[in-house]
Protein backbone atom coordinates (compact mmCIF):
# COMPACT_ATOMS: atom_id res chain seq x y z
CA UNK A 1 0.00 0.00 0.00
CA UNK A 2 0.79 3.78 -0.54
CA UNK A 3 2.82 4.93 2.55
CA UNK A 4 3.74 8.80 3.48
CA UNK A 5 7.59 9.37 3.38
CA UNK A 6 8.81 12.62 4.28
CA UNK A 7 5.50 14.60 3.46
CA UNK A 8 4.70 13.12 0.07
CA UNK A 9 2.89 9.61 -0.24
CA UNK A 10 5.07 6.59 -2.22
CA UNK A 11 2.97 3.92 -4.33
CA UNK A 12 5.95 2.69 -5.57
CA UNK A 13 9.87 2.69 -5.65
CA UNK A 14 12.11 0.92 -8.01
CA UNK A 15 15.51 -1.19 -8.03
CA UNK A 16 16.75 -1.66 -11.55
CA UNK A 17 20.53 -2.88 -10.50
CA UNK A 18 20.41 -6.08 -9.96
CA UNK A 19 23.59 -6.33 -7.71
CA UNK A 20 21.58 -4.26 -5.39
CA UNK A 21 19.10 -7.04 -5.17
CA UNK A 22 21.40 -9.84 -5.10
CA UNK A 23 22.83 -7.98 -1.88
CA UNK A 24 19.46 -7.76 -0.39
CA UNK A 25 18.87 -11.05 -1.36
CA UNK A 26 15.21 -9.93 -2.23
CA UNK A 27 12.58 -11.46 -2.81
CA UNK A 28 9.02 -11.15 -4.06
CA UNK A 29 6.41 -10.24 -1.30
CA UNK A 30 9.36 -8.65 1.05
CA UNK A 31 8.51 -5.85 3.01
CA UNK A 32 11.66 -3.20 2.88
CA UNK A 33 12.70 -0.03 4.02
CA UNK A 34 12.33 3.26 1.91
CA UNK A 35 14.06 6.91 1.92
CA UNK A 36 14.23 9.61 -0.01
CA UNK A 37 17.30 9.95 -2.11
CA UNK A 38 18.54 13.32 -1.76
CA UNK A 39 15.33 14.15 -0.46
CA UNK A 40 13.77 13.42 -3.67
CA UNK A 41 14.16 9.70 -5.49
CA UNK A 42 12.68 6.95 -3.35
CA UNK A 43 15.16 4.16 -2.68
CA UNK A 44 15.34 0.69 -1.38
CA UNK A 45 18.09 0.66 1.82
CA UNK A 46 17.03 -2.23 3.72
CA UNK A 47 14.81 -5.59 3.49
CA UNK A 48 13.06 -7.29 6.80
CA UNK A 49 13.75 -11.22 6.16
CA UNK A 50 11.61 -11.83 9.31
CA UNK A 51 8.16 -11.19 6.91
CA UNK A 52 8.92 -12.95 4.54
CA UNK A 53 6.59 -15.53 3.12
CA UNK A 54 8.33 -19.20 3.32
CA UNK A 55 7.09 -20.18 -0.24
CA UNK A 56 8.36 -16.09 -1.15
CA UNK A 57 10.72 -16.84 -4.56
CA UNK A 58 14.05 -14.96 -4.89
CA UNK A 59 13.85 -12.11 -8.02
CA UNK A 60 16.55 -13.46 -10.35
CA UNK A 61 17.99 -11.49 -13.15
CA UNK A 62 15.64 -12.25 -16.98
CA UNK A 63 17.01 -14.62 -18.85
CA UNK A 64 15.68 -13.49 -22.00
CA UNK A 65 14.30 -10.21 -23.44
CA UNK A 66 10.22 -10.19 -22.98
CA UNK A 67 9.68 -8.55 -26.36
CA UNK A 68 11.32 -10.66 -28.86
CA UNK A 69 12.75 -13.92 -26.53
CA UNK A 70 16.59 -13.15 -26.84
CA UNK A 71 18.94 -14.62 -24.53
CA UNK A 72 19.34 -11.26 -22.06
CA UNK A 73 23.54 -10.44 -21.85
CA UNK A 74 25.20 -8.08 -19.11
CA UNK A 75 28.59 -6.69 -20.65
CA UNK A 76 31.63 -6.49 -18.23
CA UNK A 77 32.01 -3.49 -15.83
CA UNK A 78 27.91 -3.24 -16.47
CA UNK A 79 25.20 -3.63 -14.13
CA UNK A 80 22.29 -3.60 -16.39
CA UNK A 81 20.80 -6.73 -18.27
CA UNK A 82 20.37 -6.14 -21.34
CA UNK A 83 18.85 -7.65 -24.92
CA UNK A 84 21.55 -7.94 -27.48
CA UNK A 85 19.40 -8.26 -30.50
CA UNK A 86 19.45 -4.86 -32.04
CA UNK A 87 16.08 -5.75 -34.15
CA UNK A 88 14.01 -6.48 -30.82
CA UNK A 89 10.66 -4.60 -31.09
CA UNK A 90 10.71 -3.09 -28.34
CA UNK A 91 14.09 -1.55 -28.74
CA UNK A 92 13.31 -0.20 -32.39
CA UNK A 93 10.02 1.49 -30.79
CA UNK A 94 12.06 3.07 -28.20
CA UNK A 95 14.61 4.44 -29.94
CA UNK A 96 11.99 5.84 -32.61
CA UNK A 97 9.92 7.56 -29.16
CA UNK A 98 13.69 8.78 -28.32
CA UNK A 99 14.28 10.24 -31.72
CA UNK A 100 11.11 12.21 -32.12
CA UNK A 101 10.88 13.50 -28.39
CA UNK A 102 11.07 16.94 -27.88
CA UNK A 103 14.71 17.33 -27.02
CA UNK A 104 15.80 15.52 -29.94
CA UNK A 105 14.02 16.17 -33.80
CA UNK A 106 10.81 17.36 -31.70
CA UNK A 107 8.11 15.68 -33.79
CA UNK A 108 5.53 16.42 -31.35
CA UNK A 109 3.18 14.90 -33.55
CA UNK A 110 3.97 11.49 -32.94
CA UNK A 111 3.56 9.39 -30.23
CA UNK A 112 3.50 5.66 -28.76
CA UNK A 113 0.09 4.52 -30.11
CA UNK A 114 1.44 6.08 -33.60
CA UNK A 115 4.78 4.49 -33.78
CA UNK A 116 2.78 0.98 -32.61
CA UNK A 117 0.24 1.22 -35.13
CA UNK A 118 3.12 1.80 -37.83
CA UNK A 119 4.94 -0.73 -37.05
CA UNK A 120 2.56 -3.25 -36.65
CA UNK A 121 1.31 -2.82 -40.28
CA UNK A 122 5.00 -2.21 -41.12
CA UNK A 123 4.93 1.07 -42.40
CA UNK A 124 8.18 1.85 -39.86
CA UNK A 125 10.88 -0.47 -38.47
CA UNK A 126 12.94 2.36 -38.01
CA UNK A 127 13.50 5.93 -37.57
CA UNK A 128 14.28 6.59 -41.00
CA UNK A 129 11.40 4.83 -42.40
CA UNK A 130 9.63 8.32 -41.02
CA UNK A 131 10.63 10.16 -43.74
CA UNK A 132 9.26 7.34 -46.40
CA UNK A 133 5.66 7.96 -44.60
CA UNK A 134 3.05 9.40 -47.27
CA UNK A 135 -0.59 10.89 -46.43
CA UNK A 136 -2.70 7.40 -47.33
CA UNK A 137 -0.29 5.21 -44.93
CA UNK A 138 -1.44 7.52 -42.22
CA UNK A 139 -4.94 8.44 -42.87
CA UNK A 140 -6.43 4.97 -43.09
CA UNK A 141 -4.91 4.09 -38.87
CA UNK A 142 -7.34 4.39 -36.49
CA UNK A 143 -7.89 8.19 -34.95
CA UNK A 144 -6.55 9.64 -38.34
CA UNK A 145 -8.15 12.24 -39.92
CA UNK A 146 -6.85 13.83 -43.02
CA UNK A 147 -5.68 16.84 -41.01
CA UNK A 148 -4.14 15.11 -38.21
CA UNK A 149 -1.95 13.04 -41.04
CA UNK A 150 -1.00 16.70 -42.80
CA UNK A 151 -0.04 17.96 -39.04
CA UNK A 152 2.30 13.93 -38.72
CA UNK A 153 3.73 14.43 -42.39
CA UNK A 154 4.44 18.46 -41.32
CA UNK A 155 6.11 17.92 -38.32
CA UNK A 156 8.65 14.92 -40.42
CA UNK A 157 8.90 17.45 -42.76
CA UNK A 158 10.10 20.06 -40.54
CA UNK A 159 12.69 18.02 -38.59
CA UNK A 160 14.89 18.04 -42.04
CA UNK A 161 16.26 20.92 -41.20
CA UNK A 162 17.91 20.25 -38.26
CA UNK A 163 20.67 21.43 -35.78
CA UNK A 164 23.62 19.15 -35.27
CA UNK A 165 23.15 18.59 -31.67
CA UNK A 166 19.74 17.95 -32.40
CA UNK A 167 20.27 15.00 -34.92
CA UNK A 168 23.46 13.44 -32.42
CA UNK A 169 21.21 13.32 -29.52
CA UNK A 170 18.87 12.05 -31.72
CA UNK A 171 20.89 8.91 -32.46
CA UNK A 172 20.70 7.34 -29.10
CA UNK A 173 24.45 6.87 -28.55
CA UNK A 174 25.20 5.56 -25.07
CA UNK A 175 26.20 7.54 -23.11
CA UNK A 176 25.63 10.87 -25.25
CA UNK A 177 23.26 12.96 -23.92
CA UNK A 178 22.08 16.48 -24.81
CA UNK A 179 24.64 18.41 -23.26
CA UNK A 180 27.06 15.77 -24.62
CA UNK A 181 25.62 16.21 -28.03
CA UNK A 182 25.80 19.82 -27.81
CA UNK A 183 29.60 19.51 -26.91
CA UNK A 184 30.32 17.26 -29.41
CA UNK A 185 28.55 19.70 -32.37
CA UNK A 186 30.54 22.42 -31.20
CA UNK A 187 34.05 20.94 -31.28
CA UNK A 188 33.49 18.86 -34.63
CA UNK A 189 30.96 21.18 -36.44
CA UNK A 190 29.88 18.69 -39.06
CA UNK A 191 28.60 14.89 -39.11
CA UNK A 192 31.50 13.58 -41.52
CA UNK A 193 34.11 15.23 -39.00
CA UNK A 194 32.31 13.26 -35.77
CA UNK A 195 31.84 10.36 -37.75
CA UNK A 196 35.26 9.64 -38.97
CA UNK A 197 36.64 10.88 -35.28
CA UNK A 198 39.61 9.08 -33.32
CA UNK A 199 40.42 8.47 -29.57
CA UNK A 200 43.16 11.24 -29.93
CA UNK A 201 40.78 13.93 -31.12
CA UNK A 202 38.48 13.19 -28.16
CA UNK A 203 41.15 13.87 -26.09
CA UNK A 204 40.73 17.56 -27.26
CA UNK A 205 37.53 18.04 -26.16
CA UNK A 206 36.33 18.74 -22.61
CA UNK A 207 34.01 16.65 -20.65
CA UNK A 208 34.20 13.53 -23.21
CA UNK A 209 36.30 10.90 -20.72
CA UNK A 210 37.35 7.26 -22.63
CA UNK A 211 34.19 5.68 -21.56
CA UNK A 212 31.99 7.92 -23.59
CA UNK A 213 34.64 8.55 -26.51
CA UNK A 214 34.78 4.72 -27.10
CA UNK A 215 30.78 4.65 -26.96
CA UNK A 216 30.65 6.75 -29.93
CA UNK A 217 33.50 5.31 -31.71
CA UNK A 218 31.67 1.77 -31.51
CA UNK A 219 28.54 3.56 -32.74
CA UNK A 220 29.72 5.24 -35.59
CA UNK A 221 31.85 1.55 -36.39
CA UNK A 222 28.85 -0.50 -36.29
CA UNK A 223 27.88 -0.74 -40.09
CA UNK A 224 23.99 -0.85 -39.38
CA UNK A 225 23.96 2.25 -37.34
CA UNK A 226 26.24 4.00 -40.59
CA UNK A 227 23.57 2.49 -42.83
CA UNK A 228 20.39 4.11 -40.95
CA UNK A 229 22.53 7.52 -41.02
CA UNK A 230 23.01 7.30 -45.03
CA UNK A 231 19.78 6.59 -44.91
CA UNK A 232 18.54 9.86 -43.18
CA UNK A 233 20.80 11.77 -45.07
CA UNK A 234 19.65 9.89 -47.97
CA UNK A 235 16.06 11.02 -47.07
CA UNK A 236 16.25 14.84 -46.95
CA UNK A 237 17.56 14.88 -42.77
CA UNK A 238 20.08 17.56 -42.87
CA UNK A 239 21.66 18.82 -40.02
CA UNK A 240 23.49 22.33 -39.68
CA UNK A 241 26.85 22.82 -39.60
CA UNK A 242 28.04 24.25 -36.50
CA UNK A 243 30.97 27.16 -36.72
CA UNK A 244 33.98 25.50 -34.94
CA UNK A 245 34.88 27.59 -31.59
CA UNK A 246 38.16 29.02 -32.39
CA UNK A 247 40.06 29.28 -29.10
CA UNK A 248 42.11 32.76 -28.58
CA UNK A 249 44.95 33.88 -25.94
CA UNK A 250 43.16 36.08 -23.12
CA UNK A 251 43.03 36.93 -19.74
CA UNK A 252 40.67 33.91 -19.19
CA UNK A 253 42.71 31.02 -21.03
CA UNK A 254 43.61 28.20 -19.11
CA UNK A 255 41.41 29.93 -16.33
CA UNK A 256 38.65 27.71 -14.32
CA UNK A 257 35.25 30.35 -14.36
CA UNK A 258 31.75 29.39 -12.72
CA UNK A 259 28.68 31.40 -13.74
CA UNK A 260 26.64 32.07 -11.02
CA UNK A 261 23.19 34.47 -10.27
CA UNK A 262 21.10 36.41 -13.51
CA UNK A 263 23.34 37.21 -16.46
CA UNK A 264 22.19 39.67 -18.51
CA UNK A 265 22.53 37.94 -21.45
CA UNK A 266 21.91 33.43 -21.50
CA UNK A 267 23.77 31.94 -19.59
CA UNK A 268 24.75 29.75 -22.99
CA UNK A 269 25.80 32.65 -24.94
CA UNK A 270 28.12 33.59 -21.69
CA UNK A 271 29.65 30.22 -21.69
CA UNK A 272 30.68 30.04 -25.11
CA UNK A 273 31.90 33.49 -25.01
CA UNK A 274 34.32 32.11 -22.10
CA UNK A 275 35.32 28.88 -23.93
CA UNK A 276 36.03 30.79 -26.62
CA UNK A 277 38.47 32.66 -24.73
CA UNK A 278 40.29 29.81 -23.21
CA UNK A 279 38.55 29.22 -20.40
CA UNK A 280 36.92 26.11 -18.67
CA UNK A 281 33.30 27.03 -17.46
CA UNK A 282 32.54 24.43 -14.69
CA UNK A 283 30.15 24.35 -12.48
CA UNK A 284 31.03 24.31 -8.80
CA UNK A 285 33.26 26.66 -7.05
CA UNK A 286 36.48 25.38 -5.74
CA UNK A 287 39.79 26.31 -4.02
CA UNK A 288 41.07 26.08 -8.15
CA UNK A 289 38.72 28.02 -8.99
CA UNK A 290 40.03 31.25 -10.78
CA UNK A 291 36.82 33.62 -11.48
CA UNK A 292 33.13 33.69 -9.96
CA UNK A 293 31.14 35.73 -13.01
CA UNK A 294 28.28 36.88 -10.58
CA UNK A 295 25.05 38.23 -11.44
CA UNK A 296 22.16 39.40 -10.07
CA UNK A 297 20.59 37.17 -6.61
CA UNK A 298 23.80 35.60 -6.73
CA UNK A 299 23.64 33.03 -3.95
CA UNK A 300 25.61 30.16 -1.96
CA UNK A 301 28.21 29.39 -5.12
CA UNK A 302 28.68 33.63 -4.44
CA UNK A 303 29.30 32.69 -0.72
CA UNK A 304 31.77 30.29 -1.15
CA UNK A 305 33.89 31.96 -3.49
CA UNK A 306 34.00 35.23 -1.22
CA UNK A 307 35.13 32.60 2.02
CA UNK A 308 37.83 30.62 -0.50
CA UNK A 309 39.15 34.48 -1.57
CA UNK A 310 38.20 33.61 -5.25
CA UNK A 311 38.38 36.54 -7.32
CA UNK A 312 34.56 37.62 -7.99
CA UNK A 313 33.37 39.35 -11.22
CA UNK A 314 30.61 41.24 -12.44
CA UNK A 315 29.73 41.38 -16.28
CA UNK A 316 31.13 44.66 -17.36
CA UNK A 317 34.73 43.35 -15.69
CA UNK A 318 34.34 40.09 -17.77
CA UNK A 319 33.56 42.44 -21.65
CA UNK A 320 36.54 44.27 -20.33
CA UNK A 321 38.67 41.18 -20.17
CA UNK A 322 37.71 39.67 -23.37
CA UNK A 323 38.59 43.13 -24.85
CA UNK A 324 42.26 42.10 -24.48
CA UNK A 325 42.08 39.26 -26.20
CA UNK A 326 44.98 39.15 -29.09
Amino acid sequence: DPAELNGTIVGRATLHNYDQVERFNLHLGDHVTLEKGGEIIPKIVAVDPTKRHSAAQKIKPPQCCPSCGTSAVRFQDEVEWRCPNSECPAQQKEQILHYVSRRAMDMDTIGPALIEQLMTKNLLQNAADLYLLRHEDLSGLERMADKSAANVLSSIEKSKKCELAQFVHALGIANVGEKTASILAQHFGTLERLMSSTPDDFEKVEAIGPVIAESIIDFFQDQRQRQLIADFLERGVSPAEVKILEIVDSPFSGKIVVLTGTLSEPRDVWKKRLIQAGANVTGSVSKKTDFVLAGENAGSKLEKAEKLEVAVIDETTALNLLEQIS
